[in-house]
């Protein structure tokens, strides 16, 4: 015997109102107007994160210009003159001139090692 095959419609499921999908849309809508104020609002304390990060890494580098120029004009010499001095020490003892040769500052020649002319010693 073939057995009967009765189709049974699907049951009909209460499709969404109208109202209801206006609520659902205006809900939505709302949800994204909400997300885009959060971004905005996150964006701008990004932004203002960035100015600080930016006006406090000025200050730094004016601050470390300020160190190298002071460096360049004061430290610089001092440590000229003090190592055009040992050098001059080094020619009169020479049992000074392993030191010397420790710290690369051993003059041969009338060539100054490191390459820059140092200043001849002050005349006392």
């Amino acid at each position: 015997m073939e057995a009967q095959q009765t189709q049974t419609p699907a049951p009909q499921l209460p499709g969404p109102s109208e109202n209801g999908l206006k609520s659902e849309v205006q809900s939505l809508q709302r949800l994204i107007i909400g997300l885009l104020i959060a971004n905005l609002f996150l964006g701008g304390a990004l932004g203002l994160f960035l100015l600080r990060q930016l006006f406090a890494t000025n200050r730094r580098a004016v601050e470390l210009s300020r160190f190298v120029e002071n460096y360049r004009t004061n430290a610089q010499p001092q440590i000229q003159m003090l190592v055009s001095n040992l050098q001059a020490f080094a020619k009169t003892n020479p049992d000074f001139n392993p030191i010397l040769a420790k710290y690369g500052l051993l003059q041969t020649g009338a060539q100054p090692q490191s390459g820059t002319a140092l200043p001849a010693a002050p005349q006392r």
